[in-house]
């Protein structure tokens, strides 16, 4: 399998960047779109790559983040909850060495990307996917067989 080739943005993720302690500065990705892009695919898949270039990192499924019951009724989604989550692990997956954290979820307004900024604490960058609405539907139907409720 040929090397794919990293440009532009993207090479950030892979290229060191020292501070002032000539330590290495932590980054993270935030992979975002729509239900059923593929966020979590790949997501997992740029795991693979930093682990191929042994470079230390975490990968995190924002979702799981905020999955607990009852959610609050000012919060439908539990967002807070999910923030609260992620400012623990980011800072827990930072503290025991890792410099890249890729992050899967949906970020719906600048509001919320300012939120997630906050809770991790270190430079971010964000890749969109996009994806062909019927492509969409597809998947879903396929994750969500047999259960017409989820849909």
């Amino acid at each position: 399998m040929p090397e794919e080739t990293i440009t532009g943005e993207s090479a950030a993720l892979y290229d060191p960047a020292m501070d002032a302690t000539g330590r290495e500065s932590p980054r993270a990705l935030l992979i975002s779109g729509t239900v059923g892009v593929g966020k979590t695919s790949v997501a997992d898949a740029v795991g693979d790559l930093l682990t191929d270039r042994e470079i230390p990192h975490a990968v995190i499924d924002l979702d799981w983040l905020r999955r607990c019951w009852p959610t609050p009724p000012n919060d439908r989604f539990n967002s807070a909850m999910e923030l609260r989550n992620l400012r623990c692990l980011s800072h827990n997956f930072l503290d025991a060495g890792a410099v890249r954290l890729v992050m899967a979820g949906v970020v719906e307004d600048r509001g919320g990307l300012d939120r997630y900024r906050q809770a991790i604490g270190v430079d971010l960058t964000v890749c969109r996917l996009r994806v062909e609405l019927p492509v969409v539907h597809q998947r879903l139907a396929r994750r969500h067989e047999g259960e017409d409720a989820a849909l």
